[in-house]
């Protein structure tokens, strides 16, 4: 076992300037928050494989479990999964990776985040119809929907990558303006967007970038470099978990035909305010049940989730892959709730793996992971 979490750590020790969310520049920058920081995202990444792989297994009968009951697993997994993403991502962006200089600087910056997150959202998109239209269900025309509409192609899993370039690009173009130095500023402008007593046009089914999707977790993103641009922590944050987990726990109870959707024009305004803090509060859950997490399994959920992003990147080709081939070898297999339970983790196993592979050979590691080319 000793040797299984060393081999992970060496893994994950093979991270570049470019990630998302680095954890060496979390932990090696004096606050306490970097438990939370790494909990959080393992959290967030468990949150988003198991609900794939409960979605492949829902399409069979699983014993024990109604049609109505694996939705309502589902409608918790998926309320802020993406969320705490784009939060952790906010925060890193203020403290490391905004691009403070002149125009030079942000085009380097947006071609680093390209690099990072489009080249692989293209990659992958060919992979998964690969392996859709070879194990059957993939249709030709996949190929040209993948890259005018995120959602609807072979990796719409991935829409998120897209909605986050964007927000790069725009906070980084704030910054290159100077007319918001604080992100402050620029958040409250979006929570106001959002909050709007009217409806944005979804452009989902036939554009690049869907606008509720932006305005939404720009709030998030955003509220992430306020809580760096305030110099606060998680820890500071911590003392109010267990009041974040309750209110998090009412809302969804209460309204769960709005718990993990965005806002709606018919909700009015204090609703769409009360969503969003809700929100908020659950992703303060999270990343406090991930410091606790983090400190039972310390090294394995560092290694972990120095890798979450190549998981995210690869657990659907790979969720497919096995339920389609063990189905066909075992049909019952697909219907076995110790396979439902298990099979994510073996699911997380084979995308590290593999992740360590593309990250050994330079052209593998840009293309599908969007790291530099360096030999």
């Amino acid at each position: 076992m000793e040797k299984l979490f060393g081999q992970i750590e060496l893994i994950s020790g093979v991270l570049s300037r470019s990630n998302l969310v680095s954890s060496e520049k979390i932990t090696n920058s004096g606050s306490s928050g970097g438990d939370g920081f790494e909990g959080g995202r393992f959290l967030a990444m468990l949150m988003v494989v198991y609900g794939h792989w409960l979605q492949y297994a829902g399409r069979y009968s699983l014993p024990g479990l109604t049609p109505g009951e694996i939705a309502k697993i589902l409608h918790y997994l998926y309320s802020v999964h993406i969320q705490v993403f784009f939060f952790i991502a906010g925060f890193v962006y203020y403290k490391y990776s905004k691009p403070i200089g002149g125009f030079g600087k942000y085009r380097s910056f947006l071609a680093g985040k390209a690099l990072r997150l489009l080249v692989p959202f293209l990659s992958v998109s060919l992979v998964q119809f690969a392996v859709k239209y070879f194990l059957g269900g993939g249709e030709p025309r996949q190929l040209a929907v993948m890259l005018f509409a995120p959602r609807g192609g072979p990796a719409a899993h991935l829409w998120f990558l897209y909605v986050l370039f964007a927000i790069f690009a725009i906070a980084g173009s704030a910054e290159l303006l100077r007319g918001a130095k604080k992100p402050i500023a620029l958040f409250a402008c979006s929570l106001a967007l959002a909050c709007l007593p009217i409806g944005f046009p979804s452009y989902k089914e036939f554009g690049l970038l869907d606008l509720q999707s932006l305005v939404w977790f720009m709030q998030f993103f955003l509220a992430g470099s306020v809580l760096a641009e305030k110099g606060l922590n998680f820890p500071a944050l911590n003392r109010y978990w267990f009041f974040a987990l309750l209110a998090f726990g009412v809302w969804g109870l209460s309204r769960p035909e709005s718990f993990s959707g965005y806002p709606s024009a018919e909700q009015g305004v204090f609703n769409r305010i009360f969503q969003f803090a809700v929100t908020l509060a659950g992703i303060a859950a999270v990343i406090r049940f991930g410091s606790f997490v983090k400190g039972v399994l310390s090294r394995f959920v560092a290694g972990i989730s120095g890798l979450s992003y190549d998981i995210y990147l690869l657990h659907v080709i790979i969720a497919h892959g096995m339920f389609t081939v063990f189905v066909r070898l075992k049909p019952g297999l697909a219907a076995s709730l110790v396979w439902v339970t298990l099979g994510p983790a073996l699911c997380i196993g084979t995308a590290i793996l593999i992740a360590g592979a593309l990250r050994a050979y330079a052209p593998l590691r840009m293309v599908f992971l969007g790291l530099p080319y360096r030999r």
